[in-house]
């Protein structure tokens, strides 16, 4: 978690981390937000989960992002389903992230 604040703070971005995606729910329904970047694998509620949450309960279209460590044909078409916009596997390229981020905001 320390390597993505630091990258974060590099970008000089203002922003908020949840160690889950019931944890992310929450502070999305106290905070507006201009891009999620989303941990498919989270304990409690994983990405996908939360996501479809937002997606479908929240109605919220608020660009996501996936990272994720493993990248399957199967991840990329669960994320086009539940709604994320893209995906950036890790280790994370720092400037492609970037470039995602800004492209979406």
């Amino acid at each position: 978690m320390l390597h993505k604040k630091i990258i974060l703070n590099d970008f000089g971005f203002e922003f908020d981390i949840a160690d889950n995606g019931k944890i992310a729910i929450e502070k999305l329904q106290a905070k507006s937000y201009d891009i999620i970047l989303m941990d498919l694998q989270m304990p409690v509620m994983n990405g996908f989960e939360a996501t479809a949450y937002i997606r479908n309960t929240m109605n919220s279209d608020t660009p996501i992002i996936a990272l994720t460590a493993e990248v399957t044909i199967v991840d990329l078409e669960k994320c086009k389903v539940v709604g994320i916009y893209d995906y950036n596997s890790k280790p994370v390229d720092e400037k492609l992230l970037y470039k995602k981020i800004v492209r979406l905001v």
